[in-house]
This record gives C-alpha cells, sequence and structure tokens, in this order.
C-alpha cells in the first residue's frame, strides 16, 4: 500500500454544503490523490469549491470533474485554478457544456501554470466550436513540456478547427495522441491532421515525411499566448 487514498464520489447529487466540506478536505490532504466526482451535478456554482481544492492541493494528480453541466463559466473558474496546480497530471472535463469561452478559459490556465504537469485533457462533448480551436491551437503552439494526450471527440469545430489545430502541431512535438472522432471533419481535414500529427513524431500515415527539427519549449506569457492575463491570480 502507497498510502494514497482515491476519493470517489459517482452517479449522486452532492449539495452545497458537502461540496465545500469535500473541496476543503481535498485541499488540506496530504493522502488524495485522485478526485473522482463524475455525475454529481455540480454546476457552476458549486464547481469552484473544487477549482480552488485543485489549486491548493499539494499532492492531488487526477481529477474527473466529467458530466457536471457547469457551463462556460464553471470553465473560467477551472481556468483560473489551472493557473496554480502543482502535481495535477490528469483532468476530465468531458460532457460540461464549456463552449468557446470556457475552453479559452482552460487554455489560458494552462498556459500561466509554470509547473506543466498536466499529461491529459479530456474536452470531450463541450460544444467547442472554432473559436474554441484557435485556443487550443495557440496553447498547443507554446509546446510546453509533458501535455501528451487530447480528447476533442463530439465537439462541432469542423474544418475550420481542424486547421487551427493543424497549424499548431507544427510546432508542438509533445503531443502523442489527439483525438478529433465526431467533430464535423471532412476527409481532407481528418488527414491533414493525422499528416501533421505523423510528421512530428515520425509515424507513418500514408507517406513518409522527412523528420521535423524538435522545437524547443518556450515559456508561456502573455505575448506568446494572446489574451493570456498578464499575471497570474492569488490562490483563493
Amino acid at each position: 500500500m502507497d498510502g494514497t487514498i482515491t476519493c470517489q464520489i459517482r452517479w449522486r447529487e452532492v449539495l452545497p454544503h458537502e461540496a465545500q466540506r469535500l473541496a476543503d478536505l481535498v485541499a488540506a490532504s496530504e493522502t488524495i490523490v485522485h478526485l473522482d466526482l463524475g455525475h454529481c451535478q455540480l454546476g457552476p456554482k458549486m464547481v469552484h469549491y473544487f477549482a480552488r481544492a485543485m489549486a491548493n492541493s499539494r499532492v492531488l494528480q487526477t481529477a474527473d470533474l466529467g458530466y457536471n453541466d457547469i457551463g462556460p463559466d464553471g470553465g473560467v473558474v477551472i481556468g483560473r485554478a489551472l493557473q496554480h496546480t502543482r502535481c495535477l497530471k490528469s483532468l476530465n472535463l468531458e460532457w460540461n457544456g464549456l463552449g468557446d469561452r470556457g475552453c479559452r478559459a482552460l487554455m489560458e490556465g494552462l498556459a500561466q501554470n509554470d509547473t506543466h504537469t498536466l499529461t491529459s485533457l479530456d474536452l470531450h462533448s463541450n460544444n467547442i466550436g472554432p473559436e474554441g480551436c484557435k485556443w487550443i491551437g495557440a496553447f498547443l503552439a507554446l509546446n510546453v513540456p509533458n501535455l501528451t494526450d487530447i480528447d476533442l471527440r463530439w465537439n462541432a469545430f469542423g474544418d475550420e478547427g481542424a486547421a487551427q489545430l493543424a497549424d499548431a502541431l507544427v510546432a508542438n512535438n509533445t503531443i502523442r495522441a489527439l483525438d478529433w472522432a465526431k467533430c464535423g471533419l471532412t476527409d481532407q481535414a481528418v488527414l491533414a491532421l493525422a499528416r501533421a500529427l505523423a510528421r512530428r513524431h515520425r509515424v507513418a500515415c500514408g507517406e513518409s515525411a522527412a523528420p521535423a527539427k524538435p522545437a524547443a519549449a518556450r515559456t508561456p506569457t502573455p505575448a506568446a499566448f494572446p489574451g493570456a492575463p498578464a499575471k497570474p491570480c492569488a490562490r483563493g
């Protein structure tokens, strides 16, 4: 036994006073490394408790907040928290209706984080369109370390959004898995994305591509990431 704890409460409505107490426990704990609150009806009002816990925890590594209908406002709250997470490796926000505004806030938060521990991000089914993909692309172009997997399935960004992602992948050498299924892409757009990944990571994709010179990681700054806040918010 390694002494770590998984806090799992799924398919149960969490009341506001319960959410606050649980989030305080997670924030202060030295052993809760996994938090699973899928299908808990948190909404945009209660998710801020857990966003604060993510920002303040010194040990939390995975957070599953999927299917909680947090919406764009909840995405903004999570985005602010992501500026301060210290060891978070996996974040699941599937089926939350984040939209482009929520997506932008997440990318801005990740860009401002100076630890870059996140390796996996699930944004499956979040009403992300071409505008949201612009911000995902801007973040990917920063080539920050460690992030290897992004799930974007069932977001209607179409070929326009796919083009944003494909362009960004040229400057990125960390992404290993990018899932764009059911996003309204034509075969041409799918091929462009696949080739962008293949070119960067020397993966066979229909034809050989000369390996590109690895891009150096860049420190995320407001200048490199348009629209990012100039200074990170203080921890709450």
